[in-house]
C-alpha cells in the first residue's frame, strides 16, 4: 500500500499543472454557460432563439473539446510509468502490475475525477443550487467523467507513446459518434425511437468499458500479447451492438428516462 501511494503522489505532483489547467477551463465554461443562457422561465415560455441555440452549440463543442482535453490527461497519466515495452523503469523495481495498476486507477479517480468533481460543485452552489441537488448533479458528473476515464486509461495502456494514443483515441471517438447517429434506422431498416435509442447508447457503453477492462487487466496483470486485436474487437462489437440491438431497457430501468417519448415525433401531449 505504500508503494501505491508513492506512486500516487508522483503521479499528482506530475499532472498538477495540466490538471489544474483542465479543471479551471472547464469551471469556466460552466459559470459561463449559467451566466449566458436565459432564466428558466423564460426557457419555459419563449421559443427557441439564435441566441439560446447559439450559447447551447457554444457549450456542446466546449463540453466535447474539455472531454477529449481529459481522455488525453489520462492516457498521459496512464503512459507515465508506460506499461508498453521492455525499458519502463518499474520492471526493475519490485513493482507489481497489479500495484501499479491500482496506483493509476486511484490517480486517476482523484485527479479526473474527484476533483473537478468538487471545483463543479462549488459553481453549481454559486449558482443557487441546492445541497440534494448539487450532490445528484456531482455523482451524475462523476459517473461520466469514469466513463470517459476508463477507455483512455485503457487506450494509454496500450500504446507506446501520445501520437499513437491520439490516433487510437480518435478512432475509438469516432466509432462511438457512429453508434450514435441514425445509421442505426438504415442497418435494421427501422424507425427511429428515443427510448430505444437510450437503451442503445447503454449497451454500447457496456461493451466499450468491458472491453476497456479487459484491456487494462491484460496490459498491467499479464503483459503478454498484443492488444490491438482486443482494441479493434471492442469497436467493432460497439458498432454490431448499436446496429443490431432492438430491445427497449427503459422498461426495466426507468433511470434511463423518456418517459411519454414515442418514435420520432417526440413528447406525448397530456391529452
Amino acid at each position: 500500500m505504500k508503494l501505491i501511494w508513492q506512486i500516487v503522489k508522483k503521479d499528482l505532483r506530475l499532472m498538477a499543472w495540466p490538471v489544474g489547467l483542465w479543471i479551471i477551463l472547464l469551471l469556466a465554461t460552466t459559470a459561463e454557460f449559467g451566466a449566458l443562457r436565459l432564466p428558466a422561465e423564460l426557457q419555459r415560455t419563449s421559443p427557441p432563439n439564435n441566441w439560446a441555440m447559439g450559447v447551447g452549440q457554444f457549450f456542446l463543442i466546449a463540453t466535447v473539446l474539455l472531454g477529449f482535453a481529459g481522455a488525453v490527461l489520462a492516457g498521459v497519466l496512464a503512459q507515465e510509468d508506460s506499461p508498453v515495452g521492455t525499458t519502463a523503469f518499474w520492471l526493475t523495481r519490485p513493482i507489481a502490475g497489479s500495484r501499479l495498476l491500482a496506483a493509476k486507477t486511484v490517480g486517476a479517480t482523484l485527479l479526473l475525477v474527484i476533483a473537478p468533481a468538487a471545483g463543479m460543485a462549488v459553481v453549481w452552489a454559486a449558482e443557487g443550487f441546492s445541497v440534494w441537488e448539487i450532490g445528484a448533479a456531482a455523482l451524475e458528473f462523476m459517473a461520466w467523467q469514469a466513463v470517459m476515464i476508463l477507455p483512455a486509461l485503457a487506450i494509454g495502456a496500450a500504446t507506446a507513446n501520445l501520437g499513437r494514443f491520439l490516433f487510437t483515441a480518435l478512432g475509438a471517438a469516432v466509432v462511438f459518434v457512429v453508434c450514435e447517429t441514425n445509421f442505426v434506422q438504415f442497418w435494421g431498416q427501422v424507425s427511429y425511437d428515443m427510448r430505444l435509442a437510450r437503451s442503445r447508447t447503454l449497451v454500447v457503453l457496456i461493451v466499450a468499458l468491458a472491453g476497456s477492462l479487459v484491456v487494462l487487466g491484460w496490459r498491467y496483470l499479464s503483459r503478454h500479447g498484443r492488444l490491438a486485436w482486443i482494441l479493434a474487437t471492442t469497436m467493432v462489437s460497439m458498432i454490431v451492438a448499436a446496429g443490431t440491438w432492438s430491445v427497449d431497457l427503459t422498461e426495466a430501468w426507468p433511470w434511463l428516462g423518456l418517459k411519454g417519448w414515442h418514435s420520432h415525433r417526440g413528447p406525448v401531449s397530456a391529452e
